[in-house]
């Protein structure tokens, strides 16, 4: 058997120069491209393969789609596997079919308007500098509402409230 030789931090194949860093992946490669029984199927059947490979394309494609149907009707298969580096024991979990989702759900907090429900009422508002304001809140915007106080209009960012308090009930006589 041919022996892999370490050049430049690196293991080399004498016979066709395959590098990498472990020793035991050269000779891996060694056994399986560079040994006697290799070559020999190599050499007895070198036509051959190739011309069932171009007779079997059609074939070839036809499974592979249906590998990839069969994936496709697999959701979250999961498989674990683990090696060592040193005295380390590594754990991966490797996901074969991932279902991502609409990643959008976020922006449903940043521009819904919850105090919509509360529009055309009479509120208290307390802003985040300790003022406080009372009157006939109009909140049709998503990031201001519009309080219409005795003093006049008032527009506030609702980054800026503290919190809202109704002083009547909708729909409600008296409360």
């Amino acid at each position: 058997m041919v022996e892999p030789k370490f050049e430049d931090g690196v293991w080399v194949c004498p016979v066709c120069g395959f590098k990498a860093m472990s020793k035991k992946v050269v000779e891996q490669h060694i056994q399986k491209e560079h040994s006697s029984e290799a070559q020999s199927k190599k050499e007895s059947g070198g036509e051959k393969p190739q011309a069932k490979k171009k007779e079997s394309g059609k074939e070839a494609k036809k499974e592979a789609s249906r590998q990839k149907s069969r994936k496709s009707e697999k959701s979250g298969c999961v498989t674990k596997r683990s090696f060592k580096l040193g005295k380390t024991e590594v754990r991966l979990w490797d996901y074969e079919h991932l279902d991502v989702k609409e990643q959008r759900a976020w922006l449903m907090f940043q521009n819904r308007n919850y105090v919509a429900g509360l529009h055309k009422q009479k509120v208290r508002v307390k802003l985040i500098t300790g003022d406080e304001f009372e009157g006939l809140l109009k909140a049709r915007d998503p990031y201001f509402v519009s309080l219409v106080t005795p003093n006049g209009k008032v527009v506030i960012n609702k980054a800026h409230i503290l919190y809202i308090k109704p002083l009547e009930k909708a729909g409600k006589g008296g409360g």
